[in-house]
This record gives C-alpha cells, sequence and structure tokens, in this order.
C-alpha cells in the first residue's frame, strides 16, 4: 500500500502534533518531578516511594522519548505503540481512582439516609 501525498503530510502533521504534545508534557513534568510523584502515588496503591520515583522517572523518560521519536519520525510506529500503551494505562488508572471515589461518595450518602 502506498500512501498519496496528502497522507503523508497527514501523517506527518498528526506526528508533530502528538509528539510535542508528549515532549512538551514529558519536560514540564520532568521539572516539577514532585508533584507528579505525588500524583502517581494518588492514583495508585504504592506507598513506597522508591517505587514511586522509579514510576514517575520511567513515564517522564518514555514521554520524552516517544515524543522526541514522534517529531522525528524515527522508529515513528514503535513510539506510537508505546504511547497508545502509556495512555491505555493512564487512562485505566484514572477510571479506577474515579470508581473509587464514587464509591466512597456512594457509601457515604447511604449511611446518612440511615
Amino acid at each position: 500500500m502506498t500512501l498519496k501525498g496528502d497522507q503523508m503530510e497527514f501523517i506527518l502533521f498528526i506526528n508533530l502534533l502528538v509528539g510535542n504534545i508528549f515532549l512538551s508534557t514529558g519536560l514540564s513534568k520532568c521539572f516539577s518531578l514532585t508533584a507528579f510523584e505525588e500524583a502517581i502515588s494518588q492514583f495508585t496503591n504504592f506507598r513506597n516511594p522508591k517505587i514511586i520515583g522509579l514510576i514517575s522517572r520511567a513515564f517522564v523518560v518514555l514521554e520524552i522519548l516517544c515524543g522526541g521519536l514522534l517529531v522525528c519520525s524515527f522508529l515513528y510506529k514503535v513510539a506510537a505503540i508505546l504511547v497508545i500503551v502509556m495512555l491505555i494505562m493512564f487512562s485505566m488508572l484514572i477510571v479506577r481512582h474515579l470508581n473509587k471515589k464514587n464509591e466512597s461518595y456512594l457509601s457515604l450518602w447511604r449511611s446518612a439516609r440511615k
């Protein structure tokens, strides 16, 4: 399957857009790593600061690496797969966190009704 000029330009545009988003968010997390570690500790069950530090640094490196690869259009298929995996993982953590919050609100509401 060969791609036409318009399709290639669109793919390059998407690579640059998503790459810049991940590169900039990775760099911003790099400069405020303690806030990112606190956010990770709220969304996960890990309480060991070493594990949270390792996870936060790994995600920052992956974001910067994948963003840079997408911007440079080098190994962009591998970078796109890694970006998708990271987005799925974060989405699952957020949904899990929201479900826990809703359960706690429901239990408070039920106890208040009794």
